[in-house]
């Protein structure tokens, strides 16, 4: 079904009704079956009337990177009518929905009183629904005719292993010391590759909205070892676009160093005095450090140090992953609020 522009959708409050036959509600084609699809002039909201798969009557409010309202009904338990009213009342932070019929005493009502999804648009600009009502998502793929419209950004996949680090933790307050230690240290290697990753794919999101093709390219051979002919088709053998190309494996954003020189030559953005000043470097480098010596030089490394800053020995113990669970989180918080905020023009 295509794409109505509709007025008025994007009022903070409004209703409509809209009428579905008999034949339309109760057809047997399974699968989804769209009555309504509106938008408002400005794109920014969107009215998704739909059967789903498994029989339900469901009405979507969508708002641009907001967020998603939802109501529904049970088809099968609405009389048979020859059509059926279906009245939508919204305001903030609240959508309502009602069916009535003529063969119905009472309309059937549903209420939302809180998001049960957000939004994200993709690559060609349509809004796509992330997660669902009790359902938490952190990585997402969409694709269109085989090809990939929309991701999770940087910060989205961050905060997501974030959470899966607080239930690690959770799962780490164990009263034997070697399911402690051993989540650990898995939680190391973690925080490191959740920083790294973070760093080229925000880089790829900021190249992206503020470098064209070639100023990327011409950043990224500071680091690349070869020219830019070289450089492209590696790329294009990937399937990356020039601005993806920061995510390969030969810019190694794990090396603080190079990841600075990444940021300052495409941004102008000085990465090494961001993470000195706020006093994160030492313990991410350290961390990296640590990551290495875990998978190439031992079985275990329950005790990470022999002698800590205090003189004590440092185990790769539930307060240990807490703290770097803690400042990583914090570290990269503030660099998506600086980056954010900047101006790369």
């Amino acid at each position: 079904m295509d794409t109505e522009v509709k007025e008025g959708i994007d009022d903070e409050e409004g209703y409509f009704a809209h009428e579905i036959s008999k034949q339309k509600l109760f057809a047997e084609t399974p699968g989804r079956v769209q009555y309504l699809n509106r938008k408002s002039p400005n794109g920014e909201v969107e009215h998704r009337l739909y059967q789903t798969a498994d029989a339900r009557l469901k009405f979507d409010r969508l708002e641009a990177e907001g967020d998603v309202f939802s109501c529904d009904t049970e088809i099968a338990e609405l009389p048979e009518s020859n059509s059926y009213s279906v009245t939508i009342v919204w305001k903030p932070d609240q959508l309502k929905m009602g069916v009535k019929s003529e063969d119905m005493d009472q309309m059937k009502r549903d209420v939302c009183d809180e998001p049960v999804g957000r939004t994200r648009r993709d690559d060609n600009g349509n809004l796509v629904r992330i997660g669902d009502s009790g359902v938490e998502v952190g990585d997402y793929q969409v694709h269109v005719d085989g090809e990939r419209v929309l991701k999770p950004t940087a910060i989205e996949m961050a905060e997501f292993n974030f959470k899966k680090a607080d239930h690690l933790l959770r799962a780490a307050d164990s009263e034997e010391f070697l399911i402690e230690t051993t989540i650990v240290q898995q939680m190391i290697g973690l925080m490191v590759t959740v920083i790294e990753t973070y760093l080229k794919e925000k880089y790829v999101e900021l190249s992206r909205e503020n470098l064209s093709e070639q100023e990327t390219i011409n950043s990224l051979l500071q680091i690349y070892p070869g020219d830019e002919k070289k450089l492209r088709k590696v790329g294009k053998k990937r399937g990356l676009d020039p601005a993806e190309f920061a995510t390969m494996r030969e810019m190694n954003f794990q090396d603080i160093s190079n990841a600075h020189k990444v940021y300052n030559s495409g941004l102008g953005f000085n990465l090494q005095q961001f993470l000195n000043s706020n006093g994160f470097r030492p313990a991410i480098e350290k961390n990296i450090n640590r990551r290495h010596e875990i998978i190439h030089e031992g079985p275990d490394k329950a005790m990470l140090e022999t002698s800590g800053p205090d003189g004590t020995p440092v185990f790769a113990d539930k307060e240990y992953g807490e703290n770097l669970v803690s400042e990583f989180s914090e570290c990269i918080s503030r660099l998506e609020q600086k980056l954010e905020a900047q101006d790369f023009s």
